[in-house]
């Protein structure tokens, strides 16, 4: 399975510098990015909230 990381803030997954959505081979991996990046803390609902207070998602991607 692969997953997207949903930001509520622009309605649209998050990006790479090329303007492609970031695809994650795991959950565990979009945790590890949202840790690094923005100093997140696991969370059981998969919902996050970054210091700025736009909530981002971890989502399934549709194959």
């Amino acid at each position: 399975m692969k997953y997207v990381i949903f930001s509520y803030a622009t309605l649209d997954n998050l990006k790479d510098k090329n303007g492609q959505d970031l695809i994650f081979e795991s959950k565990a991996a979009c945790f590890r990015y949202l840790q690094k990046k923005f100093n997140f803390e696991e969370s059981k609902s998969n919902k996050f909230n970054t210091k700025y207070g736009s909530p981002l998602k971890i989502n399934k991607l549709e194959e």
